[in-house]
C-alpha cells in the first residue's frame, strides 16, 4: 500500500509465514493451513502443505502478478472461490501458460520469466524474489538500451536528412550562379529537368503504392483456403496495373517485383480457373444416371484442351501428370478427374480418353484404395466394389471418394450397397451437399425408401443450398412420392 507521503508500506493480514532454518514454513508434522487469495496461490500453498512452502511459493505469487500484467487476468481463470482453490490445488496452469505464450515476442523475456515462476513444481521456479527482481531489472535495462539505440538511429537519420538538404540547397545556389553568369536560357533547361525529375519521383511513389496494394491483394487471395478465383484474378489485375504505370526510367527493382508478382498471381489464377472449370464441367456427375453423360463428356474434353493446349488423349500421361502435379489445388483436381473418368466409363469404357484420364489420375493420386476403386469401376467388377465398401480403409477416405464408390455400385445395379455407402458418408460428413443429393435421388428411384428418411435427406440438402435447381427438383419429386402433390407443385414453382 502507499502511505500519505508516497512511501510503500508492506501490509500483513495474518497470512505471512516465518520460514524455519531449513527454508520451509513448517515440517511434515505441521497441520495444513490454507490462507491467501486463490488466484495468486502456488499449488503447495493452496493445499496448505507448510512443509513445502518456502521462498519459491512467494515467487509463484510474483509470477501470478506478472501474468495479470501481461495478459490482463491472473492464473486459474474465473469462477467461485472454491473452483479457483481447486484449480490451484491441482496446479491447472496449462491455459495460463498458453495465454502467456500468446502475448508475443515484444515481451519474450518477461513471458519466459512468468512461465518459470508459474511452474507447478517449486523446484523449477526461480530460487527467490531476488532472482525475479534481477530478471525484471535486466528486462528494463534491455528495453532502455533498445530505446536508446532507436533514438540514436532517429538522430542519425535526421542528420543525414539535414546534410542532404544542405547539399540540395548548395546545388540550387550554384545552378542559379551558372544561370546568371552563363546564359539565361540555361534556367529554362534546369527548370524543365527539375520538373521531369519531380514527375518521375511522383510516378515512382504512385507505382510503389500500387505495388503494395497489389501485394496486399495477393496476400488476401493466398490466405487459406486460397480457393477464391475472383481474389486471384483481382491480384493479377492489380499487378498488371503496376506494370502499366512503369516506364524505361523506373527503378529496376520495382519493375522486377511487379513483374514477378504479376507472373505468380496470373499463374495461380490460371491454375485455379482450370481446376474450377474442370470441376464445374463435371458437376452434374454428382447426380445419378438419369442425365445424358455425352454433353458433360464433351464439356470436360473441351475444358482440358482449352486450358492445357492439347486434347488429353494426344498427350503423354506421364507428362500430363507431371505438369498437373505442380498445381496448388491438387485435391480439387483429383476429384474432378475422378468424375471425368466415371463419365467416360459410363459412355465408352474402351475409349482412349478414358484410358488416358485413368492413367493420369492414378499417377497424380497414389492412394491404393482409390486406385482399386478406379480399376473396379473400369472393369464393372461388382465383387471388388463390395470389397472396397467393406474395407476399413474406406472410413478414412474423403467424401468425394465415397460418392464415387456409391455411384459405381449404383451403375453395377447394387442399390442397397450404394445407399449404404452414402449413409456412412453422410454420417461422417453431414454437410456434404452432393452426398445428400445423391442419396435422395437413389432412395427416390429405388421406390423402397421410407418417406421420413427420404425427406430428411432432401431437407438437409435444401438447408445447405435453398435455391439449387437440382435440390428443388428432388424436393418436388420427393414430396409427390410421399403423397404431398400441392407442396410438390410449390417446390417446382420455386425452381
Amino acid at each position: 500500500m502507499v502511505g500519505a507521503f508516497g512511501e510503500v508500506q508492506v501490509m500483513d493480514w495474518g497470512i505471512a509465514l516465518q520460514l524455519h532454518s531449513d527454508g520451509a514454513a513448517g515440517d511434515a508434522a505441521t497441520p495444513p493451513r490454507i490462507s491467501g487469495t486463490p488466484s495468486y496461490m502456488a499449488p503447495e500453498q493452496a493445499r496448505g502443505e507448510l512443509a513445502c512452502i518456502d521462498r519459491r511459493s512467494d515467487v509463484f505469487g510474483l509470477g501470478a502478478i506478472l501474468c495479470e500484467i501481461l495478459t490482463g487476468a491472473p492464473p486459474y481463470g474465473t469462477g467461485t472461490t472454491g473452483e479457483l482453490l481447486g484449480r490451484a490445488q491441482r496446479g491447472e496452469l496449462e491455459h495460463d501458460h498458453a495465454r502467456l505464450r500468446a502475448v508475443g515476442a515484444a515481451a519474450g523475456d518477461l513471458v519466459d520469466l512468468a512461465l518459470a515462476c508459474l511452474h507447478a513444481d517449486p523446484a523449477a521456479r526461480p530460487a527467490d524474489a531476488a532472482a525475479v527482481a534481477t530478471a525484471v531489472t535486466r528486462h528494463i535495462e534491455s528495453a532502455a538500451a533498445r530505446l536508446h539505440q532507436a533514438e540514436l538511429g532517429a538522430r542519425s537519420a535526421a542528420a543525414r536528412a539535414a546534410s542532404e538538404r544542405k547539399v540540395r540547397r548548395l546545388t540550387m545556389v550554384l545552378a542559379l550562379v551558372v544561370v546568371t553568369v552563363v546564359i539565361g536560357g540555361a534556367w529554362t533547361w534546369t527548370t524543365a529537368l527539375q520538373r521531369a525529375q519531380q514527375r518521375t519521383q511522383t510516378a515512382e511513389r504512385r507505382a510503389t503504392a500500387a505495388l503494395l496494394a497489389a501485394e496486399r491483394r495477393f496476400a488476401v487471395a493466398d490466405a487459406p483456403p486460397a480457393d477464391d478465383l475472383a481474389a486471384w484474378n483481382a491480384a493479377a489485375r492489380a499487378a498488371r496495373g503496376v506494370l502499366d504505370q512503369l516506364d524505361a526510367d523506373s527503378p529496376p527493382d520495382l519493375a522486377a517485383r511487379a513483374h514477378e508478382l504479376q507472373q505468380r498471381a496470373q499463374s495461380l489464377a490460371d491454375d485455379m480457373e482450370f481446376c474450377r472449370a474442370l470441376a464445374l464441367a463435371g458437376a452434374d456427375s454428382t447426380n445419378t444416371n438419369r442425365f445424358d453423360r455425352r454433353p458433360m463428356r464433351h464439356a470436360l474434353r473441351a475444358c482440358f484442351a482449352a486450358h492445357r493446349g492439347a486434347p488429353i488423349e494426344a498427350s503423354d500421361a506421364q507428362a500430363v501428370a507431371s505438369s498437373l502435379a505442380t498445381l496448388r489445388w491438387r485435391d480439387m483436381l483429383v476429384t474432378a478427374l475422378d468424375a471425368w473418368l466415371r463419365i467416360e466409363l459410363e459412355c465408352d469404357p474402351a475409349s482412349p480418353v478414358a484410358r488416358r484420364v485413368h492413367a493420369v489420375v492414378d499417377l497424380l493420386d497414389e492412394d491404393p484404395w482409390r486406385q482399386r476403386l478406379r480399376a473396379a469401376n473400369k472393369d464393372r467388377d461388382l465383387a471388388a466394389l463390395r470389397v472396397l465398401a467393406a474395407d476399413p480403409a474406406a472410413e478414412v477416405e474423403p467424401a468425394s471418394a465415397l460418392r464415387h464408390l456409391a455411384l459405381a455400385l449404383l451403375h453395377s445395379s447394387d442399390v442397397t450397397a450404394a445407399t449404404g455407402v452414402l449413409r456412412r458418408c453422410i454420417a461422417r460428413f453431414p454437410g456434404d451437399f452432393p452426398a445428400l443429393l445423391d442419396l435422395g435421388w437413389m432412395l427416390l428411384q429405388s421406390r423402397t425408401a421410407e418417406a421420413g428418411e427420404l425427406m430428411r435427406y432432401v431437407q438437409a440438402a435444401l438447408a445447405l443450398r435453398p435455391s439449387d435447381p437440382a435440390a428443388l427438383e428432388l424436393s418436388a419429386l420427393a414430396l409427390n412420392y410421399t403423397g404431398r402433390p400441392v407442396d410438390a407443385l410449390a417446390s417446382m414453382a420455386a425452381r
